[in-house]
């Protein structure tokens, strides 16, 4: 991963700046209020600095209402090709290929968020040390 990127996700991820969700990148309640997982956090980082390369597209709503939303390329088709030009700009494959151990075994990002439930500095720690 480009050094720059892991610098600003770890930060991000112990800013307090973000509120977590689980099973989607992004969740927006009726009030307007988001919420990210782990990989939804780097979404953003790299929706900030590219706007006009990068959109949040809603693709339904949890059970509870909220509008769930995937980071993809402007113009960018609903499948998963339109996470690797993300991937190919912070040169690392993190949607599926990327492992981090926990608890002894191997887990992509999105288990650990989803599945294990671990918070941000957890999962900052855990980037840190394996990424």
């Amino acid at each position: 991963m480009k050094p720059q990127y892991k610098q600003q996700w770890l930060a991000a991820l112990r800013s307090g700046e973000f509120l977590q969700c689980r099973e989607a990148m992004r969740l927006v309640d009726e009030g307007g209020h988001e919420r990210f997982c782990v990989l939804g956090v780097l979404a953003e980082l790299v929706r900030r600095e590219c706007p006009a390369k990068f959109k949040w597209t809603r693709f339904g709503t949890d059970a509870a209402g909220n509008n769930r939303y995937d980071l993809r390329p402007k113009g960018g088709r609903p499948d998963k090709r339109w996470w690797r030009a993300i991937e190919k700009k912070l040169g690392v494959r993190l949607f599926s290929d990327t492992m981090i151990d926990y608890l002894g075994e191997s887990h992509t990002v999105s288990e650990l968020n989803d599945n294990f439930g671990i918070e941000f500095d957890e999962a900052a720690d855990l980037i840190e040390a394996q990424l």
